[in-house]
């Protein structure tokens, strides 16, 4: 959830390359919030399927706000989660 947040604070890249060079920040980002480090988040607390989506330019449709069906009771990023996990 938190490199969820961070991936939309960072935004979306053009190029892949470009991708690649903000997971690292992305992970420094949830690494602070949690008090580690970032190897440790990206590889306890981080999902490398958000990491992929990030890179492949998928997550993008899902961190477009203004989307139905979000929950009131859930944070922004938890509403993007989830419609990751329906999307299956």
């Amino acid at each position: 959830m938190y490199a969820i947040e961070a991936l939309k604070e960072l935004g979306c890249c053009e190029t892949e390359t470009e991708a690649k060079k903000k997971v690292p920040e992305a992970l420094d980002i949830v690494a602070k919030r949690l008090g580690n480090t970032r190897t440790v988040c990206k590889k306890y607390y981080v999902h490398p399927v958000i990491v992929d989506m990030f890179i492949s330019k998928k997550l993008e449709e899902f961190l477009q706000t203004g989307e139905s069906k979000n929950d009131e009771r859930l944070s922004e990023a938890e509403n993007i989660l989830m419609k990751i996990l329906d999307a299956g």
